[in-house]
């Protein structure tokens, strides 16, 4: 019969725990060629305007009440303000993996509900402050690491609060693998080390000295500080992705002459469109993704160009639409057999779904339907994800 064809429940929750990983843990899938989007989505947390990433979680619930017990309660949470169901347990908070807090939020009251129920932060994975405002939450986070045992993903504005940030940092959350903070450090000079943190994204410091055995993924904003340049010369051997805006990488080729060597492993570099650069890479050299950061001015097919020749070896280009001159990207798409190179569009301020999960989603939809396809889902889930968690 029909019904003996049918996967049972339990092989559909192995299926769809599979697909919705990388929602609920994105940060365990980031690799050199994710990197300019996981990194433009968390820096411009401030922007978000949505939450369509949920896209694919929400059509797999819509299939049937099966499949909307195995998705599993809302993976993100946006707090905008305060939740009136907070006097009655706070199930809007329960099972998420993600928490945006925006402005005009009592955080007081908010984490004080989180920091007393631990079964609303069980699956909380990532949170993400919007504003520099949030000092209580921050100190509620760094105080109570018990509260949230499993964070891995953290992003900020700043790391402004009323006591040392960075030692409550390292010794509450020695686990924390992504750390995201997009305008000032301040605070605690001294030496830290974060042991397990493989991305970060930051702005430039001065008197901190910060140690990450584990970093791959490194991305540094604004004027680049003697700290900074020791720290990348330090961890340099061991990055996979680097994004750096042109004043640091200015300020890093002044300081050495053998940039390739200093990054033997770099697969993803970030730079200003027609700025200054490095040398030609050696041929040998894994760089294959090249992304331009914002420019003061519009980028052009020209300028683009002329960076696509000094990096002969990149095969993937990842720009933001709202950066391109008009036409430049139509200009760009037409080059692409040309060139051999592929242009991979990188977010701008607002979440946006992807690609991969609403075909496995539409493959799932199919399986339902048309049971013979069953054992092709089944066998092709491993080859879905072409990079997959560490």
């Amino acid at each position: 019969s029909k019904r003996d064809e049918r996967l049972p429940p339990e092989l559909w929750s192995i299926i769809i725990d599979f697909i919705l990983d990388e929602i609920r843990q994105p940060y365990q899938y980031c690799s050199p060629e994710k990197f300019p989007r996981y990194q433009a989505r968390l820096s411009e947390a401030d922007h978000l305007e949505g939450d369509s990433d949920l896209e694919g979680w929400r059509n797999i619930r819509s299939v049937c009440r099966t499949w909307r017990r195995l998705a599993g309660p809302r993976p993100h949470v946006n707090v905008m303000r305060v939740h009136a169901d907070l006097s009655t347990g706070g199930s809007t908070f329960k099972g998420a993996s993600s928490m945006l807090f925006h402005k005009q939020v009592d955080e007081q009251l908010i984490f004080g509900t989180l920091v007393r129920d631990p079964t609303l932060t069980s699956n909380l994975t990532t949170i993400i402050f919007s504003e520099d405002r949030h000092w209580h939450g921050i100190d509620a986070l760094l105080d109570n690491p018990s509260s949230f045992p499993r964070l891995r993903c953290l992003s900020l504005l700043s790391t402004r609060s009323r006591r040392p940030f960075w030692r409550r940092l390292e010794e509450g959350y020695p686990q924390l693998v992504s750390l995201t903070i997009r305008q000032y450090v301040c605070g605690d000079e001294g030496q830290y080390t974060l042991e397990n943190l493989e991305i970060l994204d930051i702005s430039s410091w001065r008197d901190l000295e910060l140690s990450c055995p584990s970093l791959k993924h490194l991305s540094i904003r604004q004027a680049c500080t003697d700290a900074v340049i020791e720290f990348l010369m330090k961890h340099g051997d061991q990055l996979e992705s680097l994004l750096l805006d042109d004043n640091a990488l200015f300020r890093l080729l002044l300081r050495s002459e053998q940039f390739w060597s200093m990054f033997p492993n770099i697969q993803t570099l970030g730079k200003q469109a027609g700025g200054k650069g490095p040398p030609i890479p050696p041929p040998n050299h894994p760089l294959r993704h090249l992304r331009l950061l914002s420019h003061p001015k519009l980028l052009t097919i020209s300028m683009i160009l002329k960076d696509l020749d000094w990096f002969s070896g990149v095969t993937h280009l990842h720009v933001r639409p709202v950066d391109l001159h008009t036409d430049t990207m139509e200009q760009l798409r037409a080059r692409w057999t040309e060139r051999k190179v592929k242009v991979v569009e990188v977010p701008n301020l607002k979440l946006v779904s992807t690609p991969r999960l609403g075909s496995i989603v539409a493959s799932m939809v199919l399986a339902v339907t048309c049971p013979c396809w069953l054992p092709i889902l089944v066998c092709s889930l491993p080859f879905m994800r072409r990079t997959g968690r560490r």
